[in-house]
């Protein structure tokens, strides 16, 4: 992290606005050369970057995710992006598991009770 690339990671917007600075910032990193675009995978899977950026300076590399209505999105180095995704995928199955366990349970109750 240097004064040309990004001084802070984020790791959810707290508004759009604040996504729209970043943007406006970006692209004025973007047009002075400060950052350069870096290629990502085309097949993105959930909670994954949309679009990379290096700094020219430091080498950083910086992974941007766009909010999209409840998905806050992010502004990451390499490093904390990886482990950013691991984590929301693991929770993610967590809440999926907890789910399943609590549909199963139900079901479980309603034919001991005989409603089913």
């Amino acid at each position: 992290m240097c004064h040309d690339c990004f001084e802070h990671e984020i790791y959810r917007f707290a508004s759009q606005n604040d996504f729209d600075l970043l943007e406006t910032q970006l692209q004025q990193k973007l047009a002075r050369c400060q950052l350069l675009v870096y290629p990502i995978s085309a097949v993105r899977q959930p909670f994954e970057p949309e679009s990379g950026y290096q700094c020219q300076t430091c080498r950083e590399r910086w992974f941007l995710a766009s909010p999209d209505k409840a998905w806050r999105g992010y502004l990451l180095t390499a490093p904390a992006a990886e482990a950013y995704v691991h984590q929301l995928r693991a929770n993610d199955t967590y809440r999926r598991i907890l789910a399943l366990v609590l549909f199963l349970l139900l079901v479980g109750w309603l034919v001991w009770q005989g409603y089913y």
